[in-house]
């Protein structure tokens, strides 16, 4: 009986493009060629953004992508750039961009329908209580009862632990700025910032790559949440209302930021949540 080995190596590799993306990580480990020839599918003919298109249901594909814009566009853009191999956005999005969109949709699929696997950090020197926690790109950030905001990565040597900052006062929240629009996504144009609040009424935005923060006070109470959708931010505070509620927009050129809009009311009353999408808040 004929091997598949007995085939031409063009036959071998039209037959592993076929394979969804679990199934070609899998065969890379059976031998040296179809490493080889996996390898090259994924460097030249936009394998793993194939498989994203394929396997991921539109509205998760932008939640990994973190896209804030999910439409027909969307669609017709990247199904070209499967397609077509010179699309000139090509040099734009590494093709490793892809293939961590689609092992993240592994992951939580194995949550899913897996079973549990709990992993646990070995013991450092924590600046007091965890009062918040959110895990992002494989490092989880905590917010602690004394101000402090820590990350912390397992890397070859061990557990990475850092103190990125400081407030004054118990931190409350901690999210994200890190969806971008198609068109970012296309130019290169990513966002990464963890955004903090705190009991002391600030803000801090903090970019992890370049370290550079920006401190917003603008409430005189303390601030209970903080959501984002794409450049924006709005943030839940005592009586916030009173004073005026902003929503935020963050330059990410100069690292500054701007109120797109406020709203106002005669109501003493304290927002203890919130919630941003798209243009509803």
């Amino acid at each position: 009986m004929a091997s598949i080995s007995c085939l031409p190596e063009e036959i071998q590799a039209y037959i592993l493009s076929k394979l969804n993306g679990h199934a070609a990580a899998m065969c890379k480990k059976v031998c040296r060629l179809w490493k080889e020839l996996i390898e090259g599918l994924e460097t030249c003919m936009h394998f793993w953004l194939r498989c994203c298109l394929k396997e991921i249901p539109l509205s998760s594909l932008a939640q990994f992508a973190r896209l804030t814009d999910v439409d027909e566009e969307f669609v017709k853009i990247f199904r070209s750039l499967a397609r077509d191999y010179q699309f000139h956005y090509t040099s734009q999005i590494p093709w490793q961009f892809w293939r961590e969109v689609y092992a993240e949709h592994y992951r939580c699929s194995y949550v899913v329908t897996g079973k549990a696997k709990i992993s646990e950090f070995p013991c450092y020197q924590s600046p007091g209580e965890v009062s918040c926690v959110c895990v992002q790109d494989n490092v989880v950030y905590t917010g602690h009862d004394s101000g402090a905001v820590m990350s912390l990565c397992s890397t070859d040597s061990g557990l990475k632990v850092d103190m990125l900052y400081r407030h004054h006062k118990r931190v409350t929240d901690i999210c994200f700025l890190n969806s971008v629009s198609i068109r970012q996504l296309l130019s290169g144009d990513t966002l990464n910032v963890v955004v903090t609040c705190s009991k002391d009424g600030c803000v801090i935005l903090y970019n992890p790559d370049t370290e550079r923060s920006t401190t917003v006070q603008h409430y005189s109470k303390q601030v209970n949440q903080i959501r984002s959708w794409g450049q924006h931010l709005v943030a839940a505070a005592n009586r916030s209302l009173l004073q005026g509620q902003p929503v935020w927009k963050f330059n990410q050129s100069d690292h500054s930021i701007d109120i797109t809009c406020t709203l106002y009311s005669q109501s003493p009353a304290n927002i203890t949540a919130v919630a941003l999408w798209g243009n509803m808040l």
